[in-house]
């Protein structure tokens, strides 16, 4: 859902594939988390509507407590992980502790959220966990609670 924003239907399948994978590995942390889209240029400029009408012009990503671009014409890999990043952090704020955090093999993980070398959105830590986003909570059910 865009905010009184036309992107003219070039990122509907990204802004699509970014809520569910988001919206997956976020629900048990912010199940009320709504991710709201404008460009870059309205953010910029404080108004609600705008066009996107290049690729310049980024798609601003607006949830009920901040607001950052995306770096939509990366693909959806890159958007996954800046969300992912901006959410991590939020969350972490919240709880007052790393999230999120598992143990493996008797060590703290605390994954975070980047492209791998394929170009993957991944929850990684240390070379020893990878997971792409939106399946986090799914993977980790081998290691247990998910922290």
């Amino acid at each position: 859902m865009s905010i009184g924003v036309k992107l003219d239907g070039r990122y509907d399948d990204l802004l699509g594939a970014v809520r569910g994978r988001i919206a997956a590995d976020f629900q048990c942390v912010r199940p009320n988390l709504t991710l709201r889209f404008t460009t870059y240029a309205a953010w910029v400029a404080g108004k609600g509507l705008g066009e996107v009408r290049d690729e310049e012009d980024d798609v601003v990503c607006v949830t009920d407590r901040s607001s950052f671009p995306i770096q939509a014409a990366l693909g959806v890999e890159a958007a996954c992980c800046r969300i992912a990043s901006e959410l991590q952090d939020e969350v972490i704020d919240d709880l007052q502790q790393p999230w999120p955090a598992f143990h493996l093999e008797g060590r703290l993980m605390v994954p975070a959220p980047e492209l791998d070398r394929w170009g993957t959105g991944c929850w990684t830590s240390e070379d020893r966990f990878l997971c792409p986003i939106g399946y986090l909570r799914s993977s980790l059910r081998i290691f247990g609670d998910l922290d």
